[in-house]
């Protein structure tokens, strides 16, 4: 592969990546936080319907207050009922 089309496939990929980089916002959060890409579900709308509900989660966990990181937040949600009610309570606080 000549350097010039191994810069193109590389510029490609990284569009895709940071397809929400222009409202300031790259796909890091779903990607690391919530292991996105090792999802197995690729077939039918199974992707789009899934990816459309973590979108809240994730604005839930941010509007979160404490400096602990997305990943504990959501960890600590699936071990205590208590804390994920804290989680959504802080939403409608903010809104």
């Amino acid at each position: 592969m000549s350097a010039e089309r191994f810069g193109r496939v590389v510029r490609a990929h990284w569009t895709i990546e940071n397809a929400d980089a222009c409202i300031g916002r790259l796909r890091r959060a779903p990607d690391v936080t919530m292991d996105e890409d090792q999802a197995r579900n690729r077939n039918g709308n199974g992707a789009h319907c899934l990816a459309v509900m973590r979108r809240p989660a994730l604005n839930v966990a941010r509007m979160r207050p404490g400096k602990t990181s997305m990943r504990s937040k959501f960890l600590h949600a699936l071990r205590s009922c208590d804390f994920l009610l804290d989680m959504i309570r802080a939403t409608r606080r903010r809104m």
